[in-house]
């Protein structure tokens, strides 16, 4: 269980984000500053810049969340689970920890899709995650140079259900069963994975 400071560094975070992206919905992101977020925030400059070193990290920390909880989980791989197995359970364990802050991830969506600027932040995104697909896939035993195209096809199918299912459920239908969205979405990339990581 985190301790009392760790709790209270936490909260003064989520704090923070909210209070961003409440204004950035209200006046526009680009017309924000870092300075109307720490008054919002009733925290100094000084500490919003501690915890979120630019104005788009507001916008991606629950994002960020998410990558962190992939390599966490990662780590827990079960005996024997099979790659396709272990990356379809913990995306899913993700995608129930994004219908649990519902409410915070629909509002920074929102930003995101009102705001040109932070297209170029949302693809960097994508790259770490395809990125940290192709490296856990080549990373199984028996992997070879010549199969890296093939895995890179599946890190980017798989990068782009999840988005896909995040972006129908955030843009049409935020009171439907996520997981079950993603379950569905992700069922239509299992063909192109590689029978050995079955």
């Amino acid at each position: 269980m985190p301790k009392l400071t760790e709790r209270r560094h936490q909260q003064t975070k989520d704090d923070i984000a909210r209070a961003a992206i409440e204004l950035f919905l209200r006046d526009g992101y680009d017309n924000t500053t870092m300075t109307d977020v720490a008054e919002a925030s009733d925290v100094s400059r000084r500490t919003v810049y501690r915890h979120f070193p630019t104005k788009d990290d507001l916008v991606f920390e629950h994002p960020r969340r998410w990558l962190e909880q992939f390599e966490a989980e990662l780590g827990q791989r079960e005996p024997d689970e099979s790659l396709r197995n272990l990356t379809r359970r913990v995306l899913l364990s993700i995608v129930a920890v994004i219908e649990e802050t519902k409410v915070d991830v629909l509002a920074a969506f929102s930003v995101l899709q009102a705001t040109d600027s932070l297209r170029g932040t949302h693809r960097s995104a994508d790259d770490r995650w395809v990125g940290r697909y192709v490296e856990l896939f080549m990373a199984e035993p028996g992997f070879t140079p010549n199969q890296l195209q093939e895995v890179a096809v599946v890190a980017a199918a798989t990068n782009a259900a999840t988005n896909t299912a995040i972006a129908m459920w955030a843009l049409g239908q935020p009171d439907a069963d996520l997981i079950k969205i993603t379950a569905e979405v992700l069922d239509q990339v299992d063909p192109i994975w590689p029978k050995r990581f079955h």
